[in-house]
């Protein structure tokens, strides 16, 4: 009786460690994941067509970001322009640009940002404009 007993604690303080494992490995995997911002909304939507003329462009990421870089490349694919946030102090969740009136072609913006956290991020905005 008694070796039983000690099998079954040994199978219990097993069970017990596998799951606690488990449990650690979660939650190491899924906080830096969580932690990290990507772009919830912008305008133009990804992948949109959109009428000639578009003279605004919004990155609304999902946590606060400090932009680094964002440059608007057309067709061509060549060096683009360089877009300049109408605010561009410290981190924000949101940045807007101001641009010349878009004409028909396809286009992305480019960006590179920094989350609170260090963490460098890169992204592309792809739309095309239509007449």
């Amino acid at each position: 009786m008694a070796v039983r007993s000690q099998i079954t604690r040994a199978w219990l303080l097993s069970l017990c460690m596998l799951f606690a494992g488990t449990a650690a490995l979660l939650v190491v995997v899924a906080v830096p994941a969580a932690s990290h911002s990507k772009v919830g909304k912008s305008t133009p939507a990804e992948g949109s067509v959109v009428p000639a003329g578009l003279k605004e462009i919004v990155l609304a990421f999902t946590k606060p970001v400090r932009l680094t870089v964002a440059t608007l490349k057309g067709d061509a694919g060549a060096s683009g322009t360089r877009l300049e946030p109408r605010k561009a102090a410290g981190f924000a969740k949101s940045y807007a640009f101001d641009t010349a009136p878009m004409a028909a072609g396809a286009y992305a913006v480019e960006w590179v940002a920094v989350a609170q956290d260090g963490h460098v991020m890169r992204g592309a905005l792809r739309f095309e404009v239509r007449p």
